[in-house]
Formats: structure tokens, sequence, C-alpha cells
């Protein structure tokens, strides 16, 4: 079986990362060729008013053709987080190839805060997502929340969470006489989120002695008048500066698109053996066991509650945090992972007909 991956982005981008590129060992170790194209233009990152709408017609062009090309190629096409004009879609579905989609947000709408044209902006979006999903032989998706959506355009759907991989975030020794540092590990565009427990940790941090506040990728607003350290996010240092945290938290507003997504953050702080605390909202209800392997908080006086009793109770703390370290390893693993991604794409490439049309509103 060969397989064409056509990803947003490289693997800076953490859902090309986790969606495509850590896969690459194991499916190759499968007996699996694969090849990747990065279709995402990368300027498209910084806004289009930096780079112009007829620059990004343009390079969406020469990238479709160059898909279609290498597409020639390959058995399966697999469409990471990304919207290729319905013409080519119907020319790879003429041309025999199985066709996948994978995404781990909501896709299909925008965050409220991203734009105030952001209804248009989602309307558009919407569009798109059905005409990509209805034409697919297979949708892989993040969680229940997406996957009823997804659902009602195509018949084969398969949810996976994360995955995360084990092997390379490994939970770090922490002195018992350290300072507890509260962690937060994201993007500029989800800094929006501190907002809702900013007032928490600054209580926290007069309340509890030696409490620390680490943002890992945070905007230049985050938190200010709390005097948390804020670092810029790097792949070659994330593990490092998430091996500090001794809590992680993971606050969300509750709304479509939250509800989308798939809670990488949490993943993280499993993997490393730190417990979370985090809204439930979303997949976050399903990661988490609470008051095992982390707790959820709901408003600002559980958050307080949490937060105060994992800080003071290190016992605590290490008990939940390999609680998470074992269920990252059994459920969400690259190891638990692959071989169900494998099955589902095997049985694409092994079916003799095409897949049945899904059903949809797109045209």
């Amino acid at each position: 079986m060969r397989i064409l991956f056509a990803t947003l982005g490289d693997e800076t981008l953490a859902s090309s990362r986790t969606r495509v590129f850590q896969y690459l060992p194991h499916l190759r170790r499968a007996g699996v060729a694969v090849e990747v194209f990065v279709y995402g233009c990368r300027s498209s990152f910084l806004g289009r008013r930096i780079i112009g709408p007829i620059t990004e017609h343009l390079h969406r062009c020469a990238a479709t053709l160059e898909l279609l090309a290498r597409a020639c190629r390959a058995d399966v096409v697999f469409l990471q987080k990304i919207f290729v004009p319905a013409l080519a879609l119907r020319l790879l579905r003429m041309a025999g190839k199985r066709l996948v989609f994978d995404f781990d947000d909501a896709v299909y709408t925008v965050q409220p805060e991203a734009s105030p044209d952001s209804a248009r902006q989602a309307r558009a979006l919407t569009r798109q997502f059905e005409q990509t999903v209805s034409r697919c032989d297979l949708v892989v998706l993040e969680n229940e929340f997406t996957e009823a959506r997804a659902a009602r355009l195509c018949p084969k759907v398969l949810r996976i969470t994360g995955p995360i991989d084990t092997e390379r975030y490994l939970p770090a020794s922490r002195p018992a006489a350290a300072d507890v540092t509260i962690g937060w590990i994201g993007s500029l565009s989800t800094t929006v989120y501190l907002r809702l427990v900013a007032k928490v940790l600054s209580r926290l941090k007069t309340e509890v002695p030696g409490l620390r506040v680490l943002l890992i990728g945070a905007g230049p607003a985050a938190i200010s008048a709390m005097e948390a350290e804020v670092v810029p996010w790097r792949l070659d240092s994330e593990v490092a500066q998430l091996s500090r945290f001794d809590i992680g938290i993971m606050p969300l507003t509750d709304d479509e698109w939250t509800r989308g997504k798939g809670g990488y953050k949490v993943l993280q702080y499993m993997a490393m053996g730190i417990p979370a605390v985090a809204s439930p909202v979303g997949v976050n209800r399903e990661m988490i066991n609470d008051g095992v392997t982390g707790f959820l908080a709901a408003d600002e006086e559980a958050w307080a509650a949490r937060l105060r009793e994992l800080a003071l109770d290190a016992s605590r703390r290490q008990m939940m945090g390999r609680a998470a370290r074992e269920e990252a390893q059994r459920r969400y693993s690259f190891f638990a992972a692959t071989p169900r991604l494998l099955e589902a794409l095997a049985q694409l490439h092994r079916r003799p007909e095409r897949a049945a049309r899904c059903s949809g509103t797109a045209t």
C-alpha cells in the first residue's frame, strides 16, 4: 500500500506532527510506502493581509497541481486538515484513489474571537468541510463531538484521540523540596483562555508559598498582572520545559469551537506524568478520569480548590501523574493508535469497489 499524506504544515505544526509525521516510522515498519507533501501555505498562518489573496490563490493552485501529480504514485491520498478544490477531489476519485480526510479541531468553524468577520468565514469553512467529507472514503478525527458531525456526511469514521508520542514525552523527576509550578502550553491563538483562570492563579500565588506559573508559547498579554514566566515554544525545547511542570492546566470556554478541540495539551501532561486540571469541555471529559488522572473544574471556585489541593499535596500529584502516564500509554499512544489506523487504511486498499458515495449537502 502506498499512501500520500498531504499536510497542513511541517513538523513544527502540532496537528501535522502528531497526525502524520510521528506516524511515519510506525507505518514504514509495517511495510507501508509513505510520501509526505506539505500542501498548506506556510504564509497563510501570517494572515491574508500580509500576502494578499492573489498570492494565496496562486499558491493554492500550484499546490493542488503538485498534489495531483504526486497522487499518481499513491493508492491512498490522506488529506490532513486541508481543503482542496472540488475539481481536484473529483479527479482523484475518477483516478480510483482512496480518499481520507483527517482533522483534529472543529475545522468547519472558527474560534469566536478570531475575526469580526467570523460568521462569514465559518459559513465558508462549513461548505468546504461538507464538500470534502462527503467525497472521502474515510474520515479520521479526534472526538465524539466532531464524529457526530462527520458521520452525517461519510459512513466510515475512525476516532483516534491524539495520539501522543509516549517515547518522546517522558516523566521527569522533580526534587521533593522544589517550588510547585503550574504550567500551560499553547499558542498565541489559545492564550485567550488563560483569562478564565487569571484571578485564580493570582490568588493562589499569595496563598501557596513558592508557587510559580510557567506559560509555554503564550502571547505577550498572558496574565501579565500575576508575574507568570512566559517562554517561547520550540520543538527542540518543548519536553525540557514541560518537565518543569508539577501541574498542567487547560482552561476553555464552552462553545462549538472548543467542543471540537482535540485536547492535545492534556495528552502532553498525561504522557509526562503531570496531573492536569481542565475545563469539562469536549474531549477533556473523556481523557481526564476526574480525581484519578487529573481534575475537571467548571468554575473559579473549583479551579481554586483543585489547584490548591494539588499544589499542597506532593504525594497526590505523584499518584495522579503515574495514573495519567499509564492511561496515556494504554489508550492514547502511537502503539495503541497505529494498528487501528493501519487496519482502516488496509480495508480501503483491499476494497475491490469504490466506496459508496457518502451522503451530504456538498455539490
